[in-house]
């Protein structure tokens, strides 16, 4: 067996990231730390998560997140695109937001929107669904797509978790 660094640490009896973001934001899957569990990767502030998931087409990455998680992640405000543009390291991906007209999966109100340039534009008259591609060339931001070619998405989950180390 292999023991690998994943940056939590025990400070005075809290678990933290090394970076100073305490346990709210971890989610370990199963049962608690040393008990067969695994972490799953994520980023998060407020006590809000977001996990990066492998390609699939928009319709299941959202079912994949209703039934895991929360939903796909919804972006109601500049910070948090930007924390997740950070994220995404360039890979474009899905995001909760879909045209029945313009709405968001589950259900928020964010009014929040950061199109490229000449978008949404229903190209072939079948892009319902929003990626994020900030290496586009059109302007680095949202756009409208086809919702049946698999992409990577995001996952939110809103619960808290706490737990001592």
């Amino acid at each position: 067996m292999q023991v690998r660094w994943i940056g939590v640490s025990k400070l005075a009896l809290v678990c933290a990231w090394c970076v100073g973001v305490f346990a709210c934001v971890l989610r370990w899957v199963g049962t608690l730390p040393g008990i067969g569990s695994c972490l799953v990767p994520c980023v998060g502030w407020d006590c809000e998560r977001y996990f990066w998931i492998n390609d699939m087409m928009w319709s299941r990455a959202q079912n994949y997140c209703r039934v895991n998680y929360t939903d796909l992640v919804s972006i109601r405000n500049e910070s948090e695109n930007e924390v997740i543009k950070n994220k995404s390291q360039g890979t474009p991906f899905w995001i909760g937001l879909f045209n029945n007209p313009w709405k968001w999966s589950d259900g928020g109100n964010s009014t929040f929107r950061n199109w490229s340039v000449r978008n949404p534009d229903n190209y072939n008259h079948n892009e319902k669904c929003v990626e994020i591609n900030f290496q586009d060339n059109r302007g680095n931001g949202w756009n409208d797509a086809d919702c049946n070619i698999p992409k990577t998405f995001f996952c939110n989950s809103k619960d808290i978790i706490y737990f001592l180390c």
